[in-house]
Parts: structure tokens; sequence; C-alpha cells
């Protein structure tokens, strides 16, 4: 069997990090590493990282670590630590959590599971959209059974975006990680369909907290945080169609790592530049 951990990326998360770990640890299914990392806190996480990774008494394997590139914050910043931490496992396979998140009990053994039956570059899962206080809102919409996703159906269907992610040290590698403000759900799901194939488990096995505020690192949270027709909120929507631009460009540049054949390539390419002009018109909109 593979070597897997469930990677979590905490910055400033204090209120809700506790119950993320905790999620972690109720992970059911085979033993597998558990990297609590942080990335230059300052409200009291790192402690609270200290104090459960050192009372933990279960069957996984707890690692504490602490990402040495704090300096930048949102999305840069944690795409900077999702990279880092990836240079400090051997983890065949990794789970990422978000410090904000929560993990069902059954994630890393039905990703696991996938991983094993059908040996995909990515499994995302089926998630339940929440509140920060935990009260549903909704979950993915699509697709509707597991199975393996089409690169054409990523971003018409909002499949990275609605779902929890895991991916192969050896996919993640080829593709050179993460860059500058573009999104992990934006830029690895469609490559990794492009790759050895991205997995859909329909299961819920992750929440997805909505949690609002101007200091979220998710631009939709700083979004919301606004009055609907402020000034603010507009600026804040055009950043959330640059950045999703930003990750369009980001995979534009990676395809050529994948060493795709021609008719492959040229369907990518086609999917991609569809989605690229969707989000432009998107972003003109909010400009004018």
């Amino acid at each position: 069997m593979k070597k897997y951990a469930l990677m979590l990326n905490a910055r400033n998360k204090a209120k809700h990090v506790g119950a993320a770990v905790k999620s972690m640890f109720m992970q059911v299914g085979p033993p597998i590493e558990l990297l609590l990392s942080d990335s230059g806190s300052t409200d009291g996480t790192k402690e609270i990282l200290d104090e459960l990774a050192r009372t933990y008494a279960g069957p996984h394997k707890v690692r504490r670590l602490n990402c040495p590139c704090a300096d930048s914050p949102g999305m840069p910043g944690l795409n900077a630590h999702i990279n880092w931490c990836m240079t400090q496992t051997e983890a065949d396979v990794v789970m990422q959590l978000s410090a904000d998140d929560y993990d069902l009990a059954q994630r890393s053994q039905l990703t696991i599971q996938a991983f094993e039956s059908f040996a995909p570059s990515m499994v995302l899962n089926g998630m339940y959209y929440v509140t920060e206080d935990m009260k549903y809102l909704g979950e993915t919409p699509f697709p509707e059974a597991d199975g393996w996703c089409k690169a054409a159906d990523i971003y018409p269907k909002y499949i990275g975006g609605s779902t929890s992610q895991a991916w192969t040290h050896e996919f993640f590698d080829k593709v050179g990680g993460l860059e500058g403000v573009g999104s992990p759900d934006v830029v690895l799901p469609f490559l990794a369909c492009l790759a050895g194939g991205t997995y859909f488990v329909h299961a819920r096995c992750h929440a997805y907290r909505k949690c609002i505020g101007p200091q979220n690192t998710g631009l939709e949270g700083v979004w919301s945080s606004y009055p609907e027709g402020s000034p603010a909120r507009l600026q804040i929507e055009e950043l959330m169609h640059f950045q999703v631009m930003a990750g369009h460009y980001s995979v534009l540049g990676k395809l050529e790592c994948l060493e795709l054949p021609g008719d492959i390539l040229a369907d990518a390419s086609h999917a991609l530049a569809q989605a690229i002009l969707d989000r432009s018109a998107s972003w003109i909109n909010t400009r004018q």
C-alpha cells in the first residue's frame, strides 16, 4: 500500500484549528501521517497545535511543523506553505485540510480506497458547506456519483472548488507545485485530469466552513463581509476574477510539464480557453 499523509495548513486560525485537528485525529482506516503545520501565526494557533500534538495518543503518526515561508499573506502564502510541506513528507499521497475546515472521520479511508483501486493523480471528495458554527448550507452539486472527472467539466461545473483534494506526490512535483495567487482549486484538479486522472468520491467527507471576514484567506469570505453594492465589495469581486484568471494562466504554463499527446492537448486547450473567456467576461462586467 502507498504511504499517506493528511496535511493541515494553518495561519492565524486559533478559533477553528482545534476542531480541524481533532477531525484529523478521528480518521478511521489505516494509520497515516498527520502533518500539523503553521506558517507564522501570532494569535495562539501555534500553541494550540503544540498542545494537541503533545497529548495525542492514537494510531496515527503526528508531526508538528513550522513553515519558514511566513512573509506572504493570503493565497500566495498558502501556496508557499503547501509547497514547503510537500518537501517535508515522504508520503506518496497527501490529503490537504485548511485550518478552518473539518474532515469527517471516513475521509482518509475512502480516499485511500480510491487511490489503491484506481491509481489516479488526484482524488476529490464531496463536501458539505456549513456556516462558521457548523450549520448546514449545502453540498457538492456535481458530480452525482463516484467516477472519473472530465477536464471539460472541471471549470464549468466548479468541481475543484466544491470538493476536498488529495494528490500524489509524483503529480505535484511533475507540475511544479503551486505559485502566485492561483488557488489549488483552480490549478490542480484540471491538470490532474490530464495526468493520471482525477477520481471523484461522491460520499461527503469534508465540511467547508464559510468564514466571513476581511482577514480570510479565501476572497469569497472577504467579499461576503462587505455590504452589497459597496465599492469595497466590487473591488474584492474584481480581485476574485483576477485570482481565478491567474490560476488559469498558471495552468497554461504548466501544461507543457505533462507532455501531452497532440489530440489531448488540443482538447485541454479548448476547455481552458473557454474557461478563460468566461472568466474574462465576468471580470469585464464587474469592472464596467
